[in-house]
């Protein structure tokens, strides 16, 4: 009665489990929900209705015809407040297909954060150790705000170009990978806590952007008030009522990946940024609504070039105008609370670091153009 280990899972090429090889990737990001170690999934009990107001303008606009010709695309979807304006996907990616999200996850968080700092649960001026005191020198000595705002320097590395990335080693305690032959599975817990660093101060007008940040921000939620992660998921599900299922995968422990352990159907993605807009826009939810509009008017540090136009704050991206997220593999968030529009863009690139960020960035210009031109039809 043999067995193997879980060929998905397993560490091969490129020190990536099989799941994300070049050769594997799309699959992978197509099925992460069935692949991960371990997942939670959510289920709306009311679902929002999406009306259909197909623009055959925007249709026909050259950024969306760039983007659905790619070879990574998998999906594209434009809305204006629950009216569907532009939908495309994939020959092999169906309507009800959840798609790995990614760092897009990390909007959660910060909805997450926003509501325990308007309880006074959660002060963003504290240092980490007020939270969790056993934290190791990664992490002690800095505030939450730059925890919050990628603004922590240590030796946590996130290059998707290098093989031996610290963000790789992470997988295994996202449940992402098969930790090595004979080693027990690593605690989340215990790898952020693990982290070292020779002084915490950012010194860059960049951010240094590391998905162990959010981590740290889901443990210290988990010790402010425990299973409120995955209760407070589970709220924003029924408030952005998706139809399918959000999919977030688990640490050993049960924490949920809030860093990049989401998967959401594309329509559903694109209720996700409704809600978004939504919160922006309703005095009626103050938690979350004030933490949101200071993070899109406030100045903080931005993104490098070619993206140093995009400012980072408060686990979310924005230009001043649009808030969203992007996600390692190329997916793409944007929403313009102002005219209460949506874009949302899945793909996967299947170079070597499923990476490129210069797709990202012409991805985002282009996403902008939908955004600009919506908002100046309405």
């Amino acid at each position: 009665m043999k067995r193997v280990s879980n060929p998905d899972l397993t560490v091969g090429p490129g020190n990536k489990p099989r799941w994300n090889q070049p050769a594997h990737r799309r699959q992978g990001f197509h099925n992460a929900h069935l692949i991960f170690r371990r997942t939670a999934t959510f289920r709306a009990k009311r679902v929002l209705q999406l009306g259909r107001a197909t623009d055959s303008e925007l249709v026909q606009h050259p950024a969306v015809l760039e983007l659905g010709k790619r070879p990574e695309f998998s999906g594209l979807c434009l809305m204006r407040y629950n009216e569907i304006l532009v939908h495309e996907q994939a020959a092999d990616f169906p309507g009800h297909q959840p798609h790995s999200i990614q760092s897009i996850s990390k909007l959660f968080a910060h909805l997450i954060a926003g509501r325990l700092i308007a309880s006074g649960q959660l002060n963003p001026e504290d240092p980490v150790e007020h939270y969790l005191p056993e934290i190791g020198t990664g992490y002690r000595g800095a505030r939450v705000a730059d925890v919050l705002d990628m603004n922590v320097a240590n030796d946590f590395s996130e290059d998707y170009h290098d093989p031996h990335a610290d963000s790789y080693a992470e997988e295994a305690a996202l449940g992402w990978r098969l930790s090595a032959e004979g080693t027990p599975e690593p605690r989340l817990h215990d790898f952020i806590c693990a982290i070292t660093s020779d002084g915490v101060a950012n010194a860059s007008p960049k951010i240094r952007y590391s998905s162990a940040n959010t981590d740290l921000m889901t443990l210290i939620f988990e010790r402010l008030a425990p299973g409120c992660a995955l209760s407070f998921l589970e709220e924003l599900v029924e408030e952005a009522g998706f139809e399918h299922a959000l999919h977030m995968s688990l640490s050993v422990e049960g924490i949920p990946a809030l860093c990049g352990g989401g998967c959401l159907s594309l329509s559903d993605l694109g209720r996700f940024g409704l809600m978004l807009n939504c919160v922006a826009r309703d005095a009626a939810r103050p938690w979350q609504a004030a933490y949101l509009r200071r993070t899109m008017e406030r100045a903080h540090k931005t993104l490098p070039e070619p993206r140093a136009y995009v400012r980072y704050a408060g686990q979310m991206m924005s230009d001043g105008r649009w808030v969203g997220h992007t996600g390692y593999g190329g997916q793409v968030l944007m929403t313009d609370p102002e005219s209460g529009t949506v874009c949302a863009y899945l793909s996967v690139l299947e170079n070597e670091a499923g990476y490129c960020v210069d797709y990202m960035a012409r991805t985002m210009d282009l996403m902008a153009q939908l955004l600009d031109m919506v908002r100046s039809s309405a």
